[in-house]
């Protein structure tokens, strides 16, 4: 009974796997790389991050100068 409710599960997964794949549209509207690249308006001088504890530079089971210092987001600033 358990392998008669597996292999359901698996062929209904297969089918819309493959009704999924055959909707996708390969044609598109306005052709890749036909409109000219501007820098845009954007205001990088602030950014944010977020994130957990190590990515705040903890370590050690405490939060250290250093290692805020070394964080990623002070990396990437």
């Amino acid at each position: 009974m358990i392998l008669m409710n597996n292999q359901i599960i698996r062929m209904a997964g297969i089918v819309i796997s493959c009704v999924v794949i055959s909707a996708c549209d390969t044609e598109f509207s306005n052709p890749v790389g036909s409109q000219e690249s501007t820098s845009g308006t954007a205001d990088f001088s602030r950014f944010v991050t977020i994130g957990d504890s190590l990515t705040a530079g903890y370590g050690d089971s405490a939060l250290y100068l250093h290692g805020q210092e070394n964080s990623y987001p002070s990396v990437l600033a």
